[in-house]
């Protein structure tokens, strides 16, 4: 699992102020800091593996719509996420995380549609 230099930043500050705040405010022990940066760390990786799925996701819903020859408008009334959400989120870099439900969902649609077009083509020959 690699962390990306966004998390990396926010994990560095938030180890630095907590480091600042527990010897500002004189906890008594290093024990007590020591839990609140593992908390933090823990936060950080959790929230950096769940954005990675998510991406994971939200590609794979265009490869399929890919597949399918689909236009954005088409998967927008497929999946009922917006038209200008869907484009912001064929960018290298995600602008918009859309509802991970929806996604998951629309990923659900395309397959059947996949499935069934293959069907389709079967018959035909």
């Amino acid at each position: 699992m690699q962390i990306s230099n966004k998390s990396k930043s926010i994990l560095g500050f938030a180890l630095i102020f907590l480091v600042a705040v527990n010897v500002w405010l004189g906890y008594p022990g290093i024990i007590r800091m020591i839990v609140n940066i593992g908390y933090f760390i823990g936060i950080m990786l959790l929230a950096d593996v769940s954005r990675h799925r998510r991406e994971d996701r939200i590609e794979e819903m265009w490869q399929l719509a890919n597949k399918l020859d689909l236009t954005t408008a088409e998967l927008s009334q497929i999946s009922t996420i917006k038209k200008m959400d869907l484009e912001s989120t064929k960018k290298e870099t995600i602008s918009y995380y859309p509802p991970d439900k929806k996604v998951k969902a629309t990923i659900a649609l395309l397959k059947e549609h996949k499935e069934k077009s293959l069907l389709m083509t079967q018959n035909k020959s």
